[in-house]
């Protein structure tokens, strides 16, 4: 990736209202005028009756309905919180995750042409200084034959780094022309060391390490994509 950090910006918390009442207060139901009175009996000498909190035991008919519904409410809990856990624990990694799947349906066709011959690969294409920025950061995972297209207004002298990066990369500097000019090979995850293109260039490709040695790239291969002239 290349250029500043993007910091995102927080959230709000929204706190709900809480009643008034204090929790077990309820309102006599008998209207006051009605001659009932809240409290001891007003007759001297006379205790109230105790209220009767002793629990009811349950009917056979709902406690057989409570065995029966019991592992059904167990299950639908743990679905719940297995299905929640991952973006409570890690939302980065779930940001990643949903950042693949939308750049999968997003891929576009590039093509390599070495010694050994003609390489097909599906690319996301970051032509946008937030999309440069961002580049391939927090994605845990890059298939062999994907990778991601990096396009500059011009040809110029191009930094990259690894940061927040957690797969090696390979780093293929290309031309206005669609020439390979340099390549950086097995950049390391999370370094924030910088990687030059050396020399001017247009375009950067990253892919997966190893992926320049597996196709026999060299300086002075040819890459085929539209935004590049032929």
């Amino acid at each position: 990736m290349t250029g500043p950090l993007v910091t995102p910006a927080g959230g709000h918390l929204m706190r709900g209202r809480r009643s008034s009442l204090p929790r077990g207060l309820v309102k006599n139901s008998k209207s006051e005028d009605d001659g009932s009175k809240l409290g001891p009996s007003a007759e001297p000498g006379v205790e109230p009756a105790a209220a009767d909190h002793s629990a009811k035991p349950l009917r056979a008919s709902e406690w057989i309905a409570f065995m029966t519904t019991a592992p059904l409410r167990i299950a639908m809990r743990l679905a719940a919180s297995v299905a929640i856990s991952p973006l409570i624990l890690d939302p980065v990694a779930s940001l990643a995750v949903a950042e693949e799947q939308a750049a999968e349906a997003a891929l576009e066709r590039l093509e390599i042409v070495t010694a050994t011959g003609t390489h097909l690969f599906g690319v996301e294409v970051a032509r946008t200084a937030h999309e440069r920025e961002r580049g391939l950061m927090f994605r845990r995972s890059l298939p062999q034959d994907h990778g991601m297209l990096f396009l500059f207004d011009v040809e110029r002298s191009v930094a990259m780094w690894m940061k927040d990066t957690y797969v090696p990369l390979d780093m293929i500097f290309v031309s206005r022309k669609g020439r390979v000019v340099s390549i950086a090979r097995n950049a390391v995850p999370l370094s924030e060391m910088i990687i030059s293109s050396i020399v001017s260039a247009y375009g950067v490709i990253e892919l997966a390490a190893g992926a320049a040695d597996a196709i026999g790239l060299a300086v002075g291969d040819s890459v085929r994509h539209p935004e590049f002239d032929h």
